[in-house]
């Protein structure tokens, strides 16, 4: 359905999607970036040393955490508590999923950035589906 809300938003109207629906996109996203590294390269370089961000779909209270580690990331449902999170997006899952897939930025959409801003950033620049 992300086609979908790009064509709504190029005829300038508000895309409107059930929050269990984009959330449900949000998962389906996550569980699908590392092996899109085969046509969108720059997924490789999403490693680090044990960085950790979390995204919040704050309307349905649905979140993910990724890990960056030297052989790439991992991803978990839910809020992992017992290690700090270096950077947060918050925000309605809708907006979110938007941000993820880089169709609107995350000021445009009305999401936070708690945080590490340049890991964020670092995680957008290169989780980019090309």
């Amino acid at each position: 359905f992300v086609p979908r809300t790009d064509l709504e938003q190029a005829l300038g109207i508000a895309p409107k999607v059930d929050a269990g629906v984009a959330a449900d996109a949000i998962a389906e996203f996550l569980l699908n970036l590392a092996p899109a590294a085969y046509f969108s390269p720059k997924v490789n370089n999403l490693r680090g040393n044990g960085e950790r961000l979390t995204f919040v779909a704050c309307d349905i209270d649905r979140s993910w955490t990724i890990v960056l580690a030297p052989e790439g990331f991992t991803v978990s449902d839910g809020r992992d508590q017992s290690e700090p999170t270096a950077a947060s997006l918050i925000g309605l899952a809708l907006p979110l999923l938007l941000v993820l897939y880089r169709r609107r930025s995350s000021a445009e959409a009305g999401v936070a950035i708690d945080g590490n801003h340049e890991l964020a950033e670092f995680w957008l620049a290169n989780s980019a589906l090309e």
